[in-house]
């Protein structure tokens, strides 16, 4: 009955070990299925990302070329007021001047 008892017991371990194996083989498989769709994820938000990124740089490139042209338009409008402010300062005018300017035309 030794024998018996001992073949039994070693059917049972084996049987015990097997079933351990075969568990840690589907925790693996169910990591390892996890993990690839983690990577999937990863990879479509890294695209996005990417896709994004592209287009802000777009704009900002767009922003920057607006930008210029607005510092362009700005640089002339200040030459053409400080022309303004110089020709009025030079102007020599007066009601007097005026008067005057009036009656000769009249006559």
């Amino acid at each position: 009955m030794n024998s018996q008892d001992n073949n039994f017991n070693y059917k049972i371990i084996f049987a015990a070990m097997a079933a351990v194996i075969v568990g840690i083989l589907i925790a693996f498989y169910y990591s390892y299925a996890q993990s690839k769709n983690q990577m999937i994820y990863l990879e479509e938000e890294k695209g996005l990302l990417v896709k994004d990124l592209t287009l802000m740089r777009a704009e900002v490139d767009r922003l920057s070329g607006l930008n210029e042209v607005n510092e362009i338009e700005l640089q002339t409008s200040r030459f053409r007021v400080q022309q303004l402010l110089d020709s009025v300062g030079r102007l020599n005018f007066s009601i007097t001047k005026l008067k005057e300017t009036r009656k000769e035309l009249r006559k």
